[in-house]
């Protein structure tokens, strides 16, 4: 008597299952080869695929329903990481999804600065903005208070340091390019989401072809910076918000969104996302995301695409 042939796809869509993507230069299959047998010990089906050969690897995991996966998201995050490989898990899913949107952090993402620190040193302050920054960063202080703080020390400083900043200071992360090259070649509008200064921010994503801008206004009388924001702060709750409305605008879930950043404030954006990856992040967001890249190459986030 023959045997049905098993339908794969089926079996796939009923059983729970997460996916795995690790990246890396190299050594990438011993990684995901030692995960794979340490998943098969649990019990697990697992299944891999060489998206680039010797470079990205995805593995989807069969579970039982209702297993407790806490633990094992950890186990591969700290084996990517052991590796210095990238990685993006997917929980539920056998393939990412189609993704349509990218929204990014600036500071210490799409650049290597932070604006504030570098307005800093032409007030002579950069010493405490720094200190402060981190902390706010790191989830230690008040967004709202630290930037409204950090803002006061420029006081009376002319507006020009803005051009001056942009223009001799701020530099585009590795890949910044192939990034954007990439996310428009697979139809993905991106956005910038910043903490920052509309007045640098703007400039910058119009020079590399973001979509959509949106970041915080230096309040400027007689030429000169009051040391005052105007209007709404742009903190955790508006990036999150912002993602969630141009998800809408563009007419799909926020499951189809990206979102790349480095501090505690991209938290809320990356946790309505299909994909929240933490870029050489702060230790509290390297703990919560399920994706991350520790190297300054923007463009390896492509790898987790396929």
């Amino acid at each position: 008597m023959s045997l049905p042939a098993l339908d794969i796809k089926r079996t796939i869509d009923t059983q729970p299952v997460f996916t795995a993507i690790l990246a890396a230069d190299q050594g990438v299959e011993s990684l995901v080869g030692g995960l794979a047998a340490s998943l098969r010990d649990r019990g697990m089906g697992v299944s891999l695929r060489a998206l680039q050969s010797g470079r990205c690897i995805k593995l989807v995991a069969m579970h039982e329903r209702g297993a407790e996966l806490t633990d094992i998201y950890e186990q591969i995050k700290q084996v990517a990481r052991s590796g210095g490989a990238a990685y993006a898990l997917f929980p539920g899913l056998d393939d990412p999804p189609e993704f349509r949107l990218a929204v990014m952090d600036m500071d210490s993402t799409l650049i290597n600065q932070e604006v504030i620190e570098e307005l800093a040193e032409f007030a002579g302050v950069r010493e405490h903005v720094t200190r402060v920054t981190t902390l706010a960063m790191e989830g230690k202080l008040d967004f709202h208070q630290a930037l409204r703080e950090r803002v006061k020390l420029l006081k009376g400083q002319p507006a020009s340091i803005l051009d001056e900043v942009l223009e001799s200071r701020i530099t585009a992360t590795p890949g910044l390019t192939e990034l954007i090259a990439g996310f428009k070649k697979l139809g993905i509008r991106t956005a910038v989401v910043s903490g920052g200064f509309a007045a640098i921010v703007n400039r910058f994503a119009e020079r590399v072809g973001l979509d959509h801008a949106l970041a915080n206004e230096l309040e400027i009388v007689d030429g000169k910076l009051t040391g005052e924001v105007v209007g709404e702060i742009v903190d955790s709750e508006v990036k999150k918000r912002t993602l969630l409305e141009l998800a809408d605008r563009y007419r799909i879930s926020p499951s189809q969104a990206i979102a790349i950043g480095d501090g505690a404030n991209d938290l809320k954006m990356m946790s309505v996302s299909g994909l929240g990856i933490a870029f050489c992040a702060k230790p509290i967001v390297q703990e919560q995301a399920l994706a991350a890249i520790n190297r300054r190459r923007l463009d390896d986030a492509l790898q987790f695409l396929a």
